[in-house]
């Protein structure tokens, strides 16, 4: 199966803390790959070698008890890659209800997620290049994820808005490089 990247499924298999990341190579069918990875909060599509096709997708943390691992999403990057939670955690959980709940009835608030995942997935790349891309995903764990999910508990659905809104835009100057 050398469509896959198994050097980059293995460092990634051992910095989300699987107990066996070497045990990938032996996994030889697609089938098999994809099952070791997800059961590891992986996406396995991020591991076929390049060839021109998109292998990105938007279920991560649009859709309800996805599976898929990171997918482009940087709340669930900061969850998975650096606290190695589930997809379908607590944290991950309340941010979706949050978005669908309270942001999708804001005014701009369907548009603001549209943008998110314009964005998301490209600044998700960006970090995964960085050697301390799991330092970064710490980070924004602590800085981004903690923080928004006290203020929703504590029912402060705007001041969560603002905070989300503010280290977005920094994740985005710091990570995107300006298209044109």
């Amino acid at each position: 199966m050398s469509k896959f990247n198994y050097k980059k499924a293995e460092a990634d298999l051992y910095d989300v803390g699987a107990h066996h990341p070497d045990e990938i190579y032996d996994y030889k069918s697609e089938k098999s790959f994809r099952s070791f990875m997800k059961e590891n909060g992986l996406n396995p599509d991020k591991y076929y070698k390049p060839d021109g096709k998109s292998g990105s997708s938007h279920t991560g943390h649009s859709g309800h008890g996805s599976s898929s691992g990171t997918d482009g999403c940087y709340l669930t990057s900061a969850c998975v890659m650096a606290k190695g939670l589930p997809d379908h955690c607590e944290e991950l959980e309340t941010l979706r209800v949050f978005r669908d709940e309270y942001l999708a009835g804001q005014p701009g608030g369907r548009a603001e997620i549209e943008q998110y995942y314009a964005t998301a997935p490209r600044i998700v790349e960006a970090i995964n290049r960085l050697p301390n891309h799991l330092e970064i995903w710490n980070r924004v764990y602590e800085e981004l994820v903690e923080p928004c999910i006290r203020m929703i508990h504590a029912n402060q659905h705007e001041q969560a808005h603002q905070h989300y809104k503010s280290y977005a835009s920094n994740l985005a100057q710091i990570y995107l490089i300006p298209e044109g």
